[in-house]
C-alpha cells in the first residue's frame, strides 16, 4: 500500500490541533520547508493566471496615471476586451466591472459605453477609475 495513501488516511482520525502542532514541529526542516515554498508558488502562480488572465495583454496601471485615457482608447480597448471574452462566456464564464461612481463616469458608462455595448457582449471585464477617462 501506498505510504502516502496510508499517511493520509490515518490522518483522518488525527485531532486537527495535533496535525497543526506536528506540522509546527516539521515546517522549520529545510526539505519540508523548500517542497512548502514550491506547492505555495505554484498555487499562487496558478491562481494569477485564473484571476488575472490578460496580465500581458492588457492595459495596467499599477496607479491612477496623472493623465487620463482618451475616450476612443478607453472604448478600443474594450473592444479589444470584448474579442478576448467571447469565447469565454459561451462557454458559461462571466466576468463583471468595477468603475468608480462619479456622475461624470456614469454618464460616460451610461453614454458611450451603453452604445458601444449594444454591439458587444455584456460579459466584459471593465475595470476603470473616473480619473483614467478624460
Amino acid at each position: 500500500m501506498d505510504l502516502k495513501r496510508v499517511v493520509m488516511r490515518g490522518a483522518e482520525w488525527i485531532h486537527p490541533r495535533i496535525i497543526s502542532g506536528l506540522f509546527k514541529c516539521v515546517e522549520p526542516i529545510p526539505a519540508v520547508k523548500k517542497r512548502i515554498e514550491g506547492e505555495y508558488k505554484s498555487i499562487m502562480g496558478e491562481l494569477e493566471k485564473s484571476v488575472k488572465p490578460y496580465r500581458d495583454r492588457a492595459l495596467r496601471f499599477q496607479e491612477i496615471p496623472d493623465q487620463g485615457l482618451p475616450r476612443q482608447d478607453v472604448l478600443e480597448e474594450m473592444r479589444r476586451l470584448k474579442g478576448l471574452e467571447d469565447a469565454k462566456w459561451k462557454e458559461g464564464f462571466v466576468s463583471g466591472a468595477v468603475y468608480h461612481g462619479d456622475e461624470y463616469h456614469i454618464g460616460f458608462l451610461n453614454a458611450d459605453v451603453e452604445a458601444t455595448s449594444k454591439a458587444i457582449t455584456k460579459n466584459i471585464v471593465v475595470i476603470v477609475g473616473s480619473a483614467t477617462v478624460q
